[in-house]
């Protein structure tokens, strides 16, 4: 069944063991988090990059490709509202003031 190799993938994602993991959103060379918090790697995922940068100048994909500004937005937001159910330890202290 296809559907039960997805929920697999998903029972395997969530016995990985990250305690010692250090710092969220994109990682880098080092398997470290490039970022302090979640709300951090929010702001990360909705600004465009340099255009060098791995997804560059990204925004553009709202014209050019399926991708739904709409669709991205909601699902944006809706993130943002939960972050506040999110642990603490997570939340940069700039969160509480946004």
């Amino acid at each position: 069944m296809a559907g039960s190799s997805t929920f697999d993938t998903l029972d395997a994602i969530h016995e990985v063991e990250v305690v010692d993991g250090r710092g969220y959103g994109p990682f880098g060379d080092d398997g470290a988090g490039q970022v302090a918090s979640w709300w951090d790697s929010l702001v990360v995922i909705r600004e465009e990059e340099e255009v060098w940068g791995f997804y560059g100048k990204w925004h553009r994909l709202f014209e050019d490709s399926f991708l739904e500004r709409e669709l991205f937005d909601r699902i944006y937001y809706r993130m943002i509202a939960l972050l506040e159910r999110s642990p603490r330890s997570g939340v940069s202290s700039t969160a509480a003031s946004t």
